[in-house]
């Protein structure tokens, strides 16, 4: 399986999302040491798009 946190996560999160939101993906990412992949990259949209008029801070959810 690839780690595609090494292959340039910029240009590969701009590619799934629209420019502000893959953005804020790379930095929310990056913040939490998390891997980013196309996966992730649509569950972060739903979540902004399901909680846009909540005001919560968007942030990548954890596994048990």
């Amino acid at each position: 399986m690839k780690n595609e946190k090494q292959q340039e996560p910029t240009k590969c999160v701009s590619a799934w999302l629209p420019v502000a939101e893959a953005e804020a993906f790379h930095a929310l990412a990056a913040a939490h040491d998390r891997s980013i992949s196309r996966e992730a990259c649509r569950a972060f949209r739903f979540y902004l798009h399901a909680h846009d008029a909540s005001g919560d801070e968007p942030r990548l959810a954890t596994t048990a």
